[in-house]
């Protein structure tokens, strides 16, 4: 269970991190991450390593819960970065619902696609 909770957390900051590089180009043309970003990320991408120091440590399996919370939270981080540039999807059906919330086609991808991974792991 908590090893699923870990994988939720690590593919939502993956597909995140994607979106954020332009893959798939939903926001932004494919490309280099903007130094600036990476400035604001990096001190929260390594907060990783002392979440998974503490599960190696201590050996508690409830532990894995740290790091996922961690990914989690840099994913929202990533979220509320592209949220304030403004960016709209490029391409997104013309359906009311991604013009009253941009950050929709946003959450899909970073969410569904984690709950997959999450799923076929439980499998």
């Amino acid at each position: 269970m908590f090893g699923t909770a870990l994988m939720f957390g690590m593919m939502v900051l993956i597909l995140s991190l994607q979106l954020l590089g332009g893959f798939p180009p939903l926001y932004r043309p494919f490309g280099k991450l903007p130094e600036a970003d990476l400035r604001r990320l990096i001190p929260h991408l390594f907060l990783i390593f002392p979440a998974m120091a503490a599960f190696v440590v201590f050996h508690r399996p409830v532990l894995l819960i740290l790091p996922a919370a961690v990914g989690l939270w840099c994913g929202w981080r990533i979220r509320r970065l592209i949220a304030a540039e403004g960016a709209t999807p490029r391409f997104v059906p013309a359906w009311p619902i991604f013009t009253l919330s941009p950050m929709l086609a946003f959450d899909l991808w970073t969410l569904g696609g984690a709950t997959a991974f999450a799923a076929l792991r439980m499998l």
